[in-house]
């Protein structure tokens, strides 16, 4: 990235942090993720920040559960905390909630972040989730 596109997610990441309680949903927190990782944003701050945000939510779809886990596997931040609270919403769903995609971003996502950890590159460990 270049500085000034650096300052501009400094900027973001800073304000993420003053949006009020309830002031994103797991939608809104997908993209974000997903537009972070697109532009290769390496930020520990934004990531833990999302993380915390979307474990203090209570209302997820299968769709949000796999675009959120997927989105992180994107930009190859692999929270075992984060997962953990994700698969067991997922699995806390009814069965007719899933679509074919939904379910493939589930499993997929966790295949990277246990693959990441298995390599050493993963932020913790993943044999809780199988």
């Amino acid at each position: 990235l270049t500085p000034s596109e650096t300052a501009a997610f400094d900027a973001l990441v800073t304000f993420a942090a003053l949006v009020p309680d309830g002031g994103f949903d797991s939608h809104s927190l997908t993209l974000l993720v997903n537009a972070f990782a697109r532009a290769g944003v390496d930020d520990e701050r934004l990531y833990g920040l999302v993380s915390e945000v979307a474990m203090g939510l209570d209302v997820f779809d299968a769709q949000a559960v796999a675009n959120m886990m997927n989105s992180f596997a994107k930009a190859e931040v692999f929270n075992p905390r984060l997962m953990t609270f994700l698969s067991k919403q997922a699995l806390s769903l009814p069965a007719g909630q899933y679509s074919a995609q939904s379910m493939v971003l589930i499993v997929t996502s966790i295949a990277r972040g246990a693959e990441a950890s298995l390599s050493g590159e993963g932020g913790g460990d993943w044999e809780e989730l199988r």
